[in-house]
């Protein structure tokens, strides 16, 4: 592309000088850019300009390219902590199921009462089925609040501080990701719903 050619090239040559001293080469650009920029680079200047200046060992990749098997391990991750926090919060579902339960057992004598006025089994089974699906939304909510706020403020105010000379950052970003969140909050309900 012309845009390549012009300006790029000339900012290249005239930052590093001889290519020709050098091993490597870091060009930062805008991440949306990065693959149009690396086409532009195997397409278009490879085979014309670098080539003939560095010869045949000109090697291209993008920082995610070479830090791929970290990215696996953190995918990974992620999906370690959505189990772990399932079974949390399965374990949580459990609590309201025992104190469902319990409540069943203390309330046996007002259950036989509304029986005997004429209420069916499945009614008074409705009744303790609200009662945990309210629990349960009441428990995701504060979940979901609590969680949201506390990223929200790890984020802003940068409190997980790390070596930006390893990692090339100087904290630990928090992106909440409106998918994530749909997807804990229904596992948590559905968890709720099924125990």
């Amino acid at each position: 592309l012309d845009i390549w050619d012009e300006a790029l090239d000339g900012a290249l040559r005239r930052l590093i000088g001889d290519l020709a001293n050098y091993s490597l080469v870091t060009l930062d650009v805008d991440p949306e850019e990065t693959r149009d920029l690396l086409k532009q680079l195997y397409q278009n200047l490879m085979p014309k300009k670098l080539r003939h200046a560095l010869g045949e060992d000109l090697w291209l990749q993008d920082w995610q390219a070479m830090n791929k098997d970290f990215f696996k391990a953190l995918a990974l991750q992620k999906w370690a902590m959505f189990l772990v926090l399932c079974l949390i919060v399965m374990v949580a579902a459990f609590n309201v199921v025992s104190t469902l339960v319990l409540m069943v057992l203390e309330r046996r004598r007002e259950i036989g009462i509304l029986k005997t006025l004429g209420a069916s089994d499945a009614s008074v089974r409705r009744v303790f089925l609200y009662e945990g699906v309210i629990i349960g939304l009441a428990g995701t909510a504060l979940g979901f609040l609590l969680g949201t706020s506390l990223c929200w403020v790890a984020d802003h105010f940068e409190l997980i501080q790390i070596s930006g000379e390893i990692y090339f950052i100087s904290h630990l970003p928090f992106e909440l990701r409106g998918e994530d969140i749909a997807l804990i909050c229904a596992a948590s309900l559905l968890i709720t719903l099924l125990t």
